[in-house]
This record gives C-alpha cells, sequence and structure tokens, in this order.
C-alpha cells in the first residue's frame, strides 16, 4: 500500500484575503475570541485584509410597563469600553493595532451577518468605531 503524499509545490492557501476580500474578525474583546484573532490574523497576509467587529448587545428593558430607555451618555460609555477592551486584547494577541475596530449595536448574529458586506468596503471609504443597528 502507498501512502498519499503531495508534492509541496502544488499545495496554494486556499484563501487569499485582501483588501476588497477581507477576513472578518468578531470578537467581544475577551479572552475566548483570541483564538479567532489569532487565526484570522494567519489568513489574512496584510493589515489592510483585516476587518475586526464587534456587537455591543442593548440594555435589558427592566419593566414593560415603564421602559427607561438608556441615554446617549450611556451608550457611548458602553461602546467606548468595548473598544478599549478590544485594543487591549489587540496588543495582547498580535503585539499591538493592527486593524480599525467597527461597533455595531444589537443581535450580534443578526447584525454581523447583515452587516459583513458593508464592513468589506475598502479602508478608505470607512471610518473606525462606526455605529450600526
Amino acid at each position: 500500500m502507498q501512502t498519499p503524499t503531495m508534492n509541496a509545490t502544488t499545495i496554494e492557501r486556499g484563501v487569499r484575503a485582501s483588501r476588497v476580500s477581507p477576513v472578518i474578525i468578531a470578537t467581544d474583546g475577551e479572552d475566548q475570541s483570541n483564538s479567532a484573532m489569532v487565526v484570522g490574523r494567519l489568513l489574512a497576509t496584510t493589515p489592510d485584509a483585516i476587518r475586526l467587529a464587534t456587537v455591543v448587545k442593548p440594555l435589558p428593558i427592566v419593566s414593560a410597563e415603564a421602559p427607561i430607555p438608556a441615554t446617549e451618555e450611556v451608550e457611548a460609555s458602553r461602546r467606548v469600553d468595548r473598544w478599549l477592551s478590544i485594543e487591549a486584547q489587540s496588543a495582547r494577541v498580535w503585539g499591538g493595532h493592527v486593524a480599525d475596530i467597527d461597533i455595531c449595536e444589537g443581535d450580534p448574529a443578526a447584525i454581523l451577518a447583515t452587516a459583513a458586506p458593508a464592513l468589506v468596503q475598502p479602508a478608505q471609504r470607512r471610518t473606525s468605531s462606526r455605529r450600526r443597528g
């Protein structure tokens, strides 16, 4: 019986991330997302090919009879806290800032699924830390 082998010169990388076809890495800034950041960086050969995305969940409604909406300052503070935690995670995992962070608000799965096409826009046309949702 013969062991199947491949010539190293015929092996090609299956993913070729670039600025126009980036790797989108969803993270919450916690240690549980470190592996996603490591793999995303391996798949993206250049920093231009990386998009970091995070979703801040809305604050829960305490009472249905008298909902108390969160003020804009509270929402801004929550977005800043998330941004700071992801910057700290980037420093921990990658050794520093590599990619801009897109901050969205809402249900994480739904927002990331619908926001993915917008995250693919070239870096010059995007603004860092945009609010979606």
